[in-house]
């Protein structure tokens, strides 16, 4: 059953308590409600919430498809909203900068910048480690990954935040005012790309023109790619471009806040990880199963579906709680526990970057970040230390610490 009333719980992901803690209420819809109707919302849409359920439909894109969006609201296909083939070739247009060995190459960036920060830090005894550390660190990191000058990368968390608070439903009109304000943005980017190879008198360009005429970065790569034998469209360069800055900024600052708010919340944990640093990757998977930075993301049913007695429409958009699977006793041992013991063959099994042909491309790079964050401050900063709490991000179906208040020696 779905429908609200009688013994089945409700669930309003905008509630204040929710948003203050989901985690409970994702129990209980597990156990007593794991498909639910969500019919006040606007559009109305179904939500998942055990793990099983998360991961078949990841793992089904033939009857939970991404090609109406990851949001509730519909959207037309574009750039990774896409299925299948169309999907995936679309995704190799900039996936190779995203293996493990291309990621690897941006440890130097990603180390320079962190010790920067922490030069900074360290001429005072206190501070908040989102503002101080936590946010710079991934803006500039992406912003030189994707080909934007520093000066520019510096709204990059201004458009993030006000993206990632706007576009689940809340304000289409203003989600729309900033989407156009980012799209000219990356529009300007690509055509001082196209002008550069105009006045160099290219004039079929290609990836052999990437570090020559025009830099060797992901704008300039979608500036000159072919796509199923076309070049691609504004739109597309654009959308997708807007997606790599949200994906490779918002989430990575908070999985590094969530992962510093549950060691230093329990000091004996940092103690812990200060002596054994080879705990530092399973505290990264930690915080990625116990606080996922991203709670859900959305399908949309392309055929009627029958789920635990509920009858699922066609083109019915459901919401996949990613949160709420990690927390799932079926999946994981003590669920609720921030655990330094859990064994990587287990903490695999979590579903923060999602799943399926849609996983999410950016984990390499936010996972690189996250260790280098914890080693580095562990040895520069090791009396880091709580001095207040912590405040939680606004959009509800993100999960992060919007201040986290610090001090150290």
């Amino acid at each position: 059953m779905n429908q609200a009333g009688g013994n089945t719980p409700h669930y309003d992901p905008l509630d204040p308590a929710v948003l203050a803690n989901p985690f409970p209420k994702y129990a209980e819809m597990r156990s007593r409600c794991p498909v639910h109707f969500n019919a006040a919302a606007q559009p109305p849409y179904y939500a998942v919430f055990r793990a099983a359920d998360v991961r078949a439909a990841l793992a089904d894109p033939a009857t939970w498809s991404s090609r109406y969006g990851n949001m509730p609201a519909y959207m037309k296909s574009v750039g990774l909203m896409q299925d299948g083939a169309a999907h995936s070739e679309f995704r190799r247009l900039f996936a190779l900068r995203l293996l493990p060995q291309a990621v690897e190459a941006q440890r130097p960036l990603i180390e320079a910048t962190a010790n920067a920060l922490l030069d900074r830090m360290l001429g005072r005894g206190g501070g908040d480690l989102h503002d101080d550390y936590a946010c710079p660190l991934p803006v500039t990191v992406i912003a030189r990954w994707l080909g934007v000058a520093e000066a520019d990368a510096r709204r990059f968390k201004d458009w993030s935040d006000r993206i990632s608070a706007l576009g689940f439903g809340q304000d289409d009109q203003a989600f729309f005012e900033v989407y156009a304000e980012v799209a000219s943005f990356f529009r300007g980017c690509v055509e001082q790309r196209r002008r550069l190879l105009e006045q160099a008198g290219v004039g079929d360009p290609g990836p052999q023109n990437l570090g020559r005429e025009i830099p060797d970065d992901v704008i300039s790569q979608l500036a000159v790619a072919r796509y199923r034998n076309r070049r691609l469209s504004d739109h597309e360069i654009e959308f997708t471009l807007m997606g790599l800055m949200l994906g490779g900024n918002e989430t990575t600052t908070s999985l590094i806040v969530n992962c510093l708010w549950r060691l230093l919340e329990a000091p004996e944990r940092w103690e812990r990880l200060k002596r054994e640093p080879a705990l530092i990757e399973v505290a990264v998977e930690e915080s990625l199963r116990h606080d996922p930075p991203t709670q859900a993301m959305w399908r949309t049913s392309l055929c009627p579906v029958s789920l635990h007695g509920t009858q699922i429409p066609a083109k019915s958009k459901l919401m996949l709680n990613f949160a709420s699977a990690n927390r799932d006793p079926e999946l994981f041992e003590r669920p609720d526990d921030f655990s330094l013991d859990r064994s990587m063959t287990e903490l695999r099994r979590h579903m923060a970057f999602g799943g399926g042909p849609h996983v999410c491309p950016g984990a390499p790079l936010s996972r690189l970040e996250a260790r280098i964050s914890l080693k580095l401050l562990a040895e520069r900063l090791p009396r880091l230390r709580l001095s207040g709490p912590a405040t939680r991000i606004e959009p509800f179906n993100f999960w992060g610490r919007r201040s986290l208040p610090v001090a150290w020696d």
